[in-house]
């Protein structure tokens, strides 16, 4: 395996700071999937709070890193099941008046998903929205769900795991309580 430009000054500054480097490169593996960190350090925080360990990717920016690409493939992953769900939802909604519209809102860049009825009902202007979902530090949050549906459970039976969900709009104190991820 290619060390990466910055490893050996990455590596002297662990060192400097007390790190006991333990694994150079640190081996990784989820099921299927192997991966290698450049470091594996750790060092002893305090008697009280045990050993601290830590796994480190050096990026440089020269090359391809295999635990980046592992994460993109979990965030596109994510993005094609979440918009896969909306998609759904989208081709099912039939609005109750002619003047209401929905629409299926994706924006890729900032990781935003949302479904929209706007329109006018008699004389009242009607904006909702159905559902609002994003993706943030690796997981998905559902910021709105306005149905009666509980589509958390889509997702983890399309493939996202329990612990990568946050019901964003619970109260953060109450999260704990779901099955669900706090954060």
């Amino acid at each position: 395996m290619a060390k990466d430009h910055f490893h050996e000054a990455v590596k002297t500054a662990l060192l400097k700071d007390n790190w006991e480097i333990t694994n150079d490169p640190l081996e990784l593996s989820t099921g299927e999937v192997e991966l290698w960190a450049d470091l594996g350090a750790e060092r002893v925080i305090g008697a009280a709070k045990g050993l601290e360990k830590i796994a480190v990717e050096i990026k440089s920016f020269l090359g391809q890193s295999s635990v980046s690409e592992f994460h993109m493939e979990k965030i596109n992953k994510y993005e094609q099941i979440i918009c896969e769900v909306l998609q759904s939802y989208f081709q099912n909604k039939k609005n109750a008046y002619a003047d209401l519209r929905s629409h299926l809102i994706i924006d890729k860049e900032h990781k935003h998903y949302q479904l929209l009825t706007i329109g006018w009902h008699r004389d009242k202007y009607i904006y909702t929205v159905a559902f609002h979902f994003c993706i943030q530090d690796g997981k998905v949050w559902i910021l709105q769900n306005n149905t009666e549906s509980f589509v958390a459970d889509e997702l983890v039976t399309k493939g996202i795991e329990k612990t990568d969900i946050v019901l964003g709009f619970q109260p953060p104190q109450y999260r704990q309580y779901t099955d669900f991820a706090v954060a």
